[in-house]
């Protein structure tokens, strides 16, 4: 877009020229402003996803109980140590916490994500067993009733 503005010394008109710009030297506010910002918000929006969205904000909770290998007979169940303990997250397959029990049976896992997980008990002398566990109070412990683990029938190994 040009403008006529005036004539030359040699007679021929004086033209200036006018650009539309989307941002002039002024990008403290108004409309320039408010282009920067969603420009800004949007590069980080591609960021975060990018990154695979690392970003937690849904709380931690702790899970802990006791094992017991089960009776036998008349028996009384007894505190089962050094019982492997696998804990995976449902929605989240790839976070998993690792544990043992102590000599007494009992366990208490590191800050878990609230969630759903899969509990995974093993012992050489007991059969395996898989319990749900609800992880869902922001921290606080989330308590496991006892475990009861069956010993191996004499043929198992």
């Amino acid at each position: 877009m040009s403008k006529i503005c005036g004539t030359t010394g040699l007679g021929q008109p004086r033209r200036t020229y006018t650009a539309t710009i989307l941002c002039d030297a002024h990008l403290t506010g108004g409309e320039c402003g408010m282009k920067r910002g969603l420009l800004i918000l949007l590069l980080l929006l591609v960021c975060a996803t990018t990154a695979g969205c690392t970003f937690y904000f849904g709380g931690w909770g702790t899970s802990s109980g006791t094992v017991f290998k089960a009776a036998v007979a008349n028996e009384a169940p007894e505190a089962l140590g050094c019982v492997q303990i696998t804990y995976t997250s449902v929605s989240d397959p790839d976070s998993v916490w690792h544990g043992e029990t102590d000599g007494a049976g009992r366990w208490t896992t590191s800050w878990l994500k609230i969630d759903k997980y899969i509990a995974l008990f093993e012992h050489p002398e007991c059969e395996s067993r898989t319990l749900t566990v609800d992880v869902r109070d922001k921290g606080a412990d989330n308590p496991v009733p006892p475990v009861h683990l069956a010993p191996k029938k004499s043929g198992d190994k």
